[in-house]
């Protein structure tokens, strides 16, 4: 690389987004937050191959466990659906297809990952505010799956999305 072209990627660098990747639009720096609300002890969870958590208790039909956070992962924003990889404490390891929530918030910071019963995750954005189990989704599954709650703790849980002022524009 010549000096010219050293300084004029030095000079360009900045405006490329210092938590960005070009190559595939990944926001980089997200905090990952991750609730069990399943009967599986979960010993680690992978969003897109990047570690997102590890050691989470089993829980009965509408408890959850988790909340601690790990940084950092990277996901796009572009995206609907991502691999997660559950490693189980006592099994080999799944992937499922996890639903990505959007829009993302402007200056999504935190990715909550929600292991929900059945196998089903949810991955939802936030600006680092709003971070807590979900009761909507866990309330869903559980009918969807025909499984009668045997812990309702529902108070203690935020009861939708987070809704904010500001959100991403798709594909950027």
């Amino acid at each position: 690389m010549s000096t010219i072209s050293a300084m004029l990627w030095v000079l360009m660098w900045p405006a490329t987004g210092c938590s960005q990747s070009r190559v595939d639009h990944k926001i980089d720096g997200l905090t990952g937050v991750v609730f069990n609300y399943s009967d599986e002890v979960i010993a680690e969870v992978r969003v897109d191959g990047e570690l997102a958590g590890t050691g989470y208790e089993a829980v009965r039909p509408g408890n959850v466990t988790g909340g601690g956070g790990s940084c950092c992962m990277a996901l796009a924003p572009t995206l609907d659906t991502v691999p997660v990889e559950i490693t189980p404490g006592i099994a080999d390891p799944y992937t499922v297809q996890a639903t990505i929530e959007n829009p993302w918030p402007k200056g999504a910071s935190t990715a909550i990952v929600h292991v929900l019963p059945g196998r089903r995750v949810v991955i939802e954005t936030t600006l680092g505010i709003g971070i807590g189990p979900r009761s909507d989704l866990l309330n869903a599954q559980l009918e969807a799956l025909g499984i009668v709650k045997e812990v309702d703790i529902d108070w203690m849980m935020i009861p939708e999305r987070y809704q904010y002022s500001e959100y991403m524009e798709r594909g950027r």
